[in-house]
């Protein structure tokens, strides 16, 4: 019984993904650190260490959205063991990046019919990426008897797709929960994701969670924390940006997207790792507007009803691939363009902007549209066109996948086709309505011998 069960959560799960993975575009992005060599917080966003209020044998519950189809989770582990005291002081030491080990991320489980299955680690990116990760080394300030040292771990995560509700332990917080525009298609309910961030404490030895209510003094290596190398993202090619200073004193909010243009259907090749798909991403300018000494204001325009369509997003193509693992173009010679589906299947946006834009002492117009992306399965190369940056993180083991940023320009009447703009822009941002996590938790009886979560609200 337990295996037909099994099987049958797995065909629905198939199935939801498949429906969902239309609309798994969002938007997120990270503020940086502050400060090398002393004592330093999180950013404003992600401030703050764990609040231990669980009761034993209890889990925090929240509802994301209303749709009851969407998948729920448990997320995160329970502490094993307590060290230090509450009068303790730990000072911990920000590792490289890639210092960081797959057994550190976060812990997940599906629930699907009151049973809860555990996802191998692999499986962790079917449904979240990580959008940042740290691991820190932490000692017992002054050699203070008796000794301690464990790791501190911060993993900040993006759903892929819809989400119905969250179980979770002391250490996890969902900062924010918003809406997946439903892209190409129609769906009955417009699918919600969050963003969550865990704090943990591994034991040393044998990454044993641990419960810790002491303080915490934050350190970076001597170089400080504007050093690449402690980022999860390796820089493969970064397309330059630049600040630009102008006569009068313009200088503040004025740039230059794209420094050096590529020659109209020319790209550049990254290679990523060693193992996965072969992409394109992009695509040439066919036209240019403007010239190199123009000035172009661009006004970020929020909650425009193309962003995350296919009008907006990146071209990504994907190389077919013969049976000798030969990269080959298909039979009309050309690559096979998925358009939204290859997104979905194999990216997760974390940020999507659409900013109009106009010459000074002109009628000319176009528009300004900014794309991140994080792969989520492994990746060997990408091929790209103008205004591409690309990094690359380690997934599982030996597999890489990357990260993408892409700034495009186009005509208002002619979004599929780019054109290229060398002149200098004056950005006006606006602020964001950004769908802040409420704070509705509450708290559900988990039966952890039985894995199993007594849930009675509606």
């Amino acid at each position: 019984m337990s295996l037909i069960l099994t099987v049958l959560c797995t065909i629905i799960l198939i199935l939801f993904v498949i429906i969902e993975g239309i609309a798994a575009m969002n938007f997120m992005a990270l503020l940086g650190k502050s400060t090398s060599s002393t004592k330093t917080i999180d950013s404003e966003e992600f401030n703050g260490e764990i609040d231990y209020k669980l009761p034993k044998n209890f889990l925090f519950g929240e509802k994301i959205s209303f749709n009851k189809f969407a998948t729920t989770f448990r997320v995160g582990r329970a502490w094993k063991k307590s060290i230090g005291s509450k009068g303790d002081t730990a000072k911990c030491t920000r590792l490289m990046g890639n210092q960081y080990k797959d057994e550190f991320r976060t812990g997940i489980a599906l629930l699907c019919s009151d049973k809860l299955i555990e996802l191998k680690n692999e499986e962790f990116y079917n449904y979240f990426v990580l959008t940042d990760r740290e691991v820190w080394k932490c000692v017992n300030k002054d050699g203070v008897s008796p000794s301690f040292s464990f790791y501190r771990v911060v993993n900040v995560m993006q759903g892929n797709y819809g989400i119905y509700k969250l179980y979770y332990f002391d250490g996890i917080e969902v900062v924010r929960k918003f809406n997946l525009p439903a892209l190409d298609s129609a769906v009955l309910h417009t699918p919600v994701t969050a963003v969550l961030r865990e704090v943990k404490y591994l034991q040393l030895n044998d990454l044993k969670q641990l419960k810790y209510e002491g303080s915490m003094e934050y350190y970076f290596p001597n170089d400080g924390p504007t050093n690449h190398k402690l980022s999860m993202f390796e820089t493969v090619f970064l397309n330059e940006e630049h600040n630009v200073h102008l006569p009068n004193e313009k200088w503040s909010y004025y740039y230059i997207d794209i420094a050096e243009w590529l020659e109209k259907q020319d790209f550049r090749v990254s290679e990523i790792g060693t193992n996965g798909g072969v992409l394109r991403i992009g695509q040439t300018w066919y036209d240019e507007i403007g010239s190199q000494g123009d000035e172009a204001t661009c006004i970020r325009i929020l909650n425009d009803d193309r962003l995350h369509t296919s009008t907006l997003l990146p071209e990504c193509q994907l190389w077919t691939v013969d049976p000798k693992l030969l990269l080959v173009r298909n039979k009309n010679n050309e690559f096979k363009n998925y358009d939204i589906p290859i997104l979905a299947e194999y990216f997760t946006v974390t940020r999507h902007e659409f900013w109009d834009c106009e010459i000074e002492n002109s009628t000319k117009k176009f528009s300004r549209i900014v794309t991140e992306l994080i792969g989520r399965k492994p990746i060997r190369k990408v091929e790209h066109y103008d205004g591409i940056s690309v990094w690359k993180y380690s997934m599982n083991g030996n597999d890489d996948s990357v990260k993408i940023r892409s700034i495009h320009y186009c005509r208002p009447d002619q979004m599929d086709q780019y054109i290229k703009f060398s002149g200098v822009l004056h950005l006006i941002n606006q602020d964001e309505n950004r769908d802040e996590a409420d704070a509705i938790e509450y708290t559900v009886e988990y039966e952890a011998k039985n894995n199993k979560i007594k849930d009675y609200s509606s």
